[in-house]
């Protein structure tokens, strides 16, 4: 339980990077764990994306409740740090694993890996956060057994459906990752 009122800043940018980065190495370590791919999404969409202004300024706190504070770029961390994370924000996207593909988060991305020698892309078309619909494509030159881990975030609170080719395939519940083979 986090308490918030109008006299004390929370969100704070700097604070916010560290925690993503070291949910992101979690990740590294305890790779079905999606709960570590919650908390680098709740950084990214509460805390750092929330942190910049219409002018691409960035705050050094970013209150969560009431009337965000003026955007300075007056030379703190946050800027070094907020500005460094942005850039850096596709390794967060997917995790390469020995037996194929984790999605951590949802962004329209492509990734071009090599599983069992070969060469495989996955393509993600979406419009999150804006909308709850992930399109992806898979795409080798030749077949390749492997397995695709499809994140179901902690806060959808139920199951998720995924469907290949129109037709249900798998559930995944919150929390946690539907695998697809």
């Amino acid at each position: 339980y986090l308490h918030v009122d109008k006299e004390h800043h929370t969100g704070e940018t700097c604070g916010s990077v560290f925690w993503a980065d070291i949910n992101h190495r979690f990740i590294q370590f305890f790779p079905e764990e999606a709960r570590y791919a919650d908390e680098i999404e709740q950084a990214i969409f509460n805390a750092v994306l929330a942190n910049q202004d219409a002018r691409g300024h960035i705050r050094y706190h970013c209150r969560l409740q009431d009337q965000k504070e003026k955007a300075r770029s007056i030379n703190t961390c946050c800027e070094v740090m907020g500005s460094a994370f942005i850039a850096s924000l596709p390794q967060y996207i997917y995790s390469i694993a020995a037996d194929g593909l984790y999605i951590n988060l949802y962004a329209p991305s492509t990734i071009t890996w090599e599983h069992r020698g070969r060469p495989v892309t996955l393509t993600v078309a979406t419009q999150f956060p804006f909308s709850g619909k992930a399109e992806i494509e898979v795409r080798a030159a030749s077949p390749v057994p492997m397995k695709v881990h499809i994140r179901v975030p902690g806060w959808t609170g139920g199951q998720m459906a995924v469907a290949v080719n129109g037709a249900a395939a798998v559930t995944g519940g919150a929390g946690s990752y539907a695998v697809l083979e």
